[in-house]
């Protein structure tokens, strides 16, 4: 299953994307490192959006200004080494099929925002979606079928897990969590 979380400047589907990750978790996916390592993140310049009228609103700022030093650094600010959309669109193209991601399979994201900004992100630029529009599946709904919840969380039953290691806001963080409920939630 691959799971992908993204970090925008605003909530509107037409968001500057700072960044995204993705979590692949397969059979031998075992425990949260093991799910931090097999991810990707791709950081995108945000001034090459707002060239093009990506959106940013002034209260995701205030909410980003409140984030930890560490999600701040990994999403918020600048970088030399930051994509441009069509690269890092691409890198995330290629890393999935390296991954045996296939157009045909679903992927989960924590919500519809996601996979709206990403699909409004890609046609802007003009750059095809690594995934199919209609093989978007919400993590909150999945969790909630599976363990009878109607919040979206479980606790983690797992012996080499604690909430402590999770960085809120951070995308591998995300994704990785959200792999360890619906892997090894406890009902």
């Amino acid at each position: 299953m691959f799971i992908l979380d993204l970090e925008t400047l605003s909530t509107e589907s037409s968001a500057i994307v700072l960044s995204l990750a993705v979590t692949h978790v397969t059979d031998d996916t075992n425990d949260y490192k093991a799910m931090i390592d097999n991810s990707i993140m791709v950081k995108f310049k945000a001034s090459e959006q707002a060239k093009k009228g990506r959106t940013y609103d002034k209260s995701t700022c205030a909410w980003w200004d409140r984030q930890s030093e560490i999600v701040k650094e990994a999403s918020l600010y600048p970088k030399d080494d930051d994509f441009l959309v069509v690269d890092g669109i691409r890198v995330l193209k290629n890393w999935l099929v390296d991954h045996g991601h296939t157009e045909n399979e679903s992927i989960y994201a924590r919500g519809a925002l996601d996979s709206m900004c990403l699909d409004s992100l890609c046609r802007a630029f003009d750059v095809s979606m690594p995934v199919r529009y209609n093989k978007f599946y919400d993590v909150r709904t999945v969790i909630d079928l599976i363990y009878d919840q109607n919040n979206g969380y479980v606790d983690v039953d797992h012996p080499n897990f604690d909430t402590g290691m999770v960085i809120k806001h951070h995308p591998v963080h995300d994704c990785a969590y959200d792999g360890m409920m619906m892997k090894y939630g406890k009902k």
